[in-house]
């Protein structure tokens, strides 16, 4: 899921890894518990500097994908 919206964004995920920063049981829009997990992860848009991103998983679907800023490189 990462690896893919990277690569729409034209970014380049760092070092293929993730890490899990909460867990925890939420309700969902049914009112049924869920796991809401919570992952961060780094990539670069330039390949000079990292930056850092946060995935949010409520069971197996994608909550949110959240990048910080970031320079996006010219296109020359």
């Amino acid at each position: 899921m990462v690896s893919r919206h990277c690569q729409q964004m034209n970014l380049q995920l760092l070092d293929y890894s993730m890490v899990i920063t909460s867990y925890r049981p939420v309700r969902n829009t049914h009112g049924n518990f869920v796991i809401q997990r919570t992952y961060q992860f780094e990539f670069t848009s330039t390949g000079a500097r990292r930056h850092q991103g946060l995935i949010v998983l409520l069971g197996s679907q994608v909550k949110s994908i959240d990048l910080e800023a970031y320079i996006i490189p010219d296109a020359d």
